[in-house]
């Protein structure tokens, strides 16, 4: 065999096992893919059908917020929802996020007035930022200047759990907003931990009862 046979043989070789690198990398892909959004979809029909049931049920929990210009606040929680979103990848179509939620609230209205343009435009930010709504009115003088605001708030405070799948890097976040405070938290974890366990346990974390869920995965701010 000449040296040039040689260097096509090696050639041929290396193509082989390039090609069989390529395929095993893809499959390995696509099985982590196949894990997140399979973790995905089992916690969204969970999450359904115990929104129905706790719809239903109107469960007595009580959360307690402070709110700007409105002060200790006692309100009940409900209302609970599920959606998902999804996303295309390579021309499939796959489950991407599962919005969580409920409200906490009160039959109730606040009025909040403020007197000068930055306070107004802290107060709309404050509220914008924590998912308050509201109605506003503002009040100018003959020249055109805002001398008043009022703001209008009925008593609700919408907690929401983000569950997001990031198939490049195999894992699923939940990002909680509002959950007891008027903050964001987000948590990492790995597919393999989403389980009827980890379920369960996430159930009786938001509805107050002793729960294991915060030993699953990592805290990230």
């Amino acid at each position: 065999m000449s040296f040039l046979d040689d260097l096509k043989k090696e050639a041929e070789t290396k193509k082989q096992h390039d090609m069989e690198s390529t395929q095993t990398r893809m499959r390995l892909e696509e099985m982590r893919m196949e894990m997140v959004e399979s973790r995905l979809r089992e916690l969204y029909q969970y999450l359904n059908d115990l929104s129905k049931q706790l719809n239903d049920l109107k469960l007595p929990i009580t959360r307690s917020y402070y709110i700007e210009g409105m002060g200790d606040l006692k309100l009940q929680q409900g209302d609970y929802k599920a959606a998902i979103k999804s996303v295309t990848l390579d021309h499939k179509d796959h489950l991407k996020e599962i919005l969580f939620g409920f409200k906490c609230a009160e039959d109730k209205t606040y009025t909040i007035e403020k007197d000068n343009p930055s306070a107004i435009e802290r107060q709309k930010d404050y509220l914008w930022r924590n998912g308050i709504k509201f109605e506003y009115a503002e009040f100018k003088n003959e020249r055109g200047y805002i001398y008043r605001g009022v703001f209008t708030v009925p008593a609700i405070v919408p907690v929401t759990f983000q569950i997001v799948g990031d198939y490049d890097k195999a894992n699923i976040t939940i990002v909680t907003k509002n959950f007891n405070m008027l903050v964001a938290t987000e948590y990492l974890y790995n597919p393999e931990e989403i389980n009827t366990e980890f379920m369960d346990e996430f159930a009786k974390f938001f509805l107050d009862k002793p729960s294991n869920f915060l030993k699953y995965g990592k805290r990230l701010g």
